[in-house]
């Protein structure tokens, strides 16, 4: 769970752009009662989400790495404890704690002014206003982004998270009773500020998620200090129970994964099939992690010592999904906070990397080497040829054997060529005495178990 006292997880609702809510840090004082609850529940022992081989923060150093098949960018410095929430144009939000702001890398504008320093919690948007909230006072505040003017449109103690429940509503996670008393959600009138408890949830207030068919997914916590291991769980809430004037608890949850080491922070991809979230822990070493719908793991998509938050996923174009080594249908934007070690926050980018393939003596005949680069370490390749005049240039996605099968022909105009294993770097190659230029290659990547993972890039011989 991340902690209100440091970086907050926010959501923000983005008409197209942004899957859901994005979520970024903001810290607060010993003072603030939940917000260090919410803290020390989070300083958890590395436990069975994480892979046995993952060095301690120690070996890493100050600084995160993407986990094989993923590659990390850095789009910009952040102000510490800042929340931000992207916007449909491209351009983000930032609430620095007296100020929100809005830039789209090269410029920076103010938009308000909120006067005296408070600990953000949550940046939400429709793209013509935004909703901030804060834990210092609790106050949730609109923002007209066209005039710069707010209003206070109500007061909820300790707010932690929030998303757009529909053109009129805000849900919101917060525990205003204060300390080690449980979580509302809490519906908000945008209008009149009118405030409806939808349900009460045990632990610290944990972050949210809308995913485009309208189910609440949302990261719960253990209330202990410090948290057991295995002790938090991601939970799914039907959407009839929102459509619902019925409030709902814990006892209508489907619990997707029970058994994570904390929850700080969350985004759904229904179209990839795919769950990230980030279990951040200060003092010891966080990551993000993919599982399926279902709560199976799928793989770490980064890892090291910043505490990960803000998740959100941007739709690029093209075809794709989020799924390592596979081609970018979207990218994760996360927040990295360095609490521990020091250094500035930053928003980062991480996207799939799909392993790139080469043909030495390509357009001849004797004999032609295909190569492939950057693929499951320790795993292996299918090759497949097709004819030439079968590949389009233009791909679409697929699903074999469970993995996105991206490609310009479909998987049964493929002929099965050879197979073989790639090093510890994810390279390898074969060869063979081509009679001239007349196929089109692609692999089919397999992890280190064997399990298929996706398609290299198209190569000709």
């Amino acid at each position: 769970m991340r902690p209100q006292a440091f970086p907050s997880d926010q959501h923000s609702l983005e008409a197209t752009a942004c899957r859901d809510a994005t979520r970024a840090p903001q810290t607060g004082l010993i003072l603030h009662l939940h917000a260090l609850y919410a803290a020390l529940a989070t300083l958890v022992l590395p436990a069975s989400a994480q892979l046995p081989s993952a060095p301690q923060p120690s070996q890493l150093g100050a600084h995160a790495l993407a986990a094989p098949g993923f590659e990390r960018t850095v789009l910009a410095t952040m102000p510490p404890y800042a929340a931000w929430a992207a916007l449909p144009d491209g351009t983000r939000l930032v609430h620095d704690g007296t100020r929100l702001l809005r830039t789209n890398g090269t410029w920076l504008a103010e938009v308000a002014n909120f006067g005296a320093f408070v600990f953000p919690s949550f940046v939400v948007s429709d793209g013509r206003t935004a909703w901030v909230g804060e834990s210092s006072g609790g106050s949730v505040r609109a923002v007209d982004l066209e005039r710069g003017t707010q209003s206070l449109l109500a007061s909820i103690p300790y707010n932690y998270d929030a998303l757009l429940l529909d053109g009129r509503h805000l849900l919101v996670s917060a525990a205003p009773c204060g300390f080690n008393c449980g979580t509302q959600l809490i519906q908000l009138d945008t209008r009149t500020g009118a405030q409806l408890v939808r349900a009460n949830l045990p632990g610290p207030s944990g972050p949210l998620f809308l995913d485009r068919d309208g189910n609440l997914w949302y990261g719960r916590n253990s209330p202990s200090y410090p948290a057991p291991p295995a002790s938090a769980s991601l939970l799914r809430f039907d959407a009839t129970l929102l459509d619902s004037s019925v409030p709902f608890g814990f006892a209508q949850a489907v619990v997707v994964h029970g058994q994570l080491d904390s929850v700080s922070d969350l985004a759904v991809d229904l179209e990839g099939g795919v769950v990230l979230l980030s279990q951040s822990r200060l003092g010891e070493e966080s990551e993000i992690v993919c599982l399926d719908l279902e709560g199976g793991w799928l793989g770490r998509v980064a890892r090291g010592t910043p505490w990960f938050s803000g998740l959100a996923l941007v739709d690029l174009e093209g075809p794709g999904a989020f799924r390592p080594f596979s081609r970018a249908g979207s990218r994760l934007v996360v927040v990295e906070s360095e609490f521990v070690h020091g250094g500035p926050d930053r928003l980062v980018a991480y996207a799939p990397k799909r392993p790139t393939t080469t043909v030495v003596g390509a357009g001849s005949t004797g004999t032609v080497t295909w190569q492939l680069e950057d693929g499951p370490p320790r795993g292996g390749w299918i090759l497949m040829t097709a004819p030439r005049q079968a590949w389009s240039g233009a791909e679409s996605n697929w699903v074999q054997g469970g993995a996105p099968f991206l490609s310009a022909v479909a998987p049964q105009g493929w002929t099965r060529f050879a197979k073989g294993a790639l090093d510890a770097q994810g390279h390898g190659q074969w060869s063979w005495n081509s009679n001239g230029p007349n196929h089109v290659l692609q692999a089919i990547l397999l992890g280190a178990d064997g399990r298929s993972l996706g398609t290299s890039s198209a190569s000709f011989d």
